[in-house]
């Protein structure tokens, strides 16, 4: 029964799952990051819209490695 609440029981590739999530999660802010533009013609792709979005998923990946720990089983 404690392996419902584990997710798949330590099947899968934890790993993978968890980089597939970050990958998108970085997706996710950088578009995030364009929210407050009036339009396409306000639209300034530069090298500060991806440092911020790196700032915010940086420390994203960090917290769910550290809150999850059974979620990513030791390779050892």
């Amino acid at each position: 029964m404690q392996d419902k609440h584990r997710g798949h029981g330590g099947k899968g590739h934890p790993h993978l799952k968890f980089w597939i999530n970050m990958i998108l999660g970085f997706i996710v802010m950088y578009v995030v990051m364009f929210s407050m533009i009036n339009g396409p013609g306000d639209f300034r792709n530069n090298l500060n819209m991806f440092y911020m979005a790196v700032a915010m998923w940086a420390p994203t990946g960090i917290f769910m490695l550290a809150a999850m720990p059974g979620m990513f089983p030791s390779r050892a």
